[in-house]
């Protein structure tokens, strides 16, 4: 990457309003509210692995062939965040499905 493109980049990152509206920096920037929504904690973390190890045994064994075969903190994250969002998708079928009148 040259420095002309990295200057240009680090500036949209700086001042986001100046960035193209159809780049896909610009439709990830959001208020801090949105990305604390989003962020995967320690307790979601727990939570995920506990329903995994209950209810879905093959996203448990997803998640632990991926973070360990590799040892990198990005992968771990990243499973962790995947395994997370299975878990927020699937527990907000189930609490729909619970709540409605029959």
């Amino acid at each position: 990457m040259s420095q002309t493109s990295r200057a240009g980049l680090l500036k949209r990152w700086r001042c986001p309003a100046r960035a193209p509206a159809d780049t896909e920096t610009a439709r990830m920037i959001g208020t801090m509210d949105e990305r604390r929504s989003t962020r995967v904690t320690r307790a979601d973390v727990r939570a995920a692995l506990m329903w995994a190890l209950e209810r879905d045994r093959e996203a448990l064994l997803a998640h632990r062939d991926a973070v360990h075969s590799n040892k990198s903190d990005l992968t771990r994250r990243r499973a962790d965040k995947a395994l997370v969002e299975q878990w927020r998708a699937r527990t907000a079928d189930t609490e729909q499905d619970t709540s409605r009148p029959e």
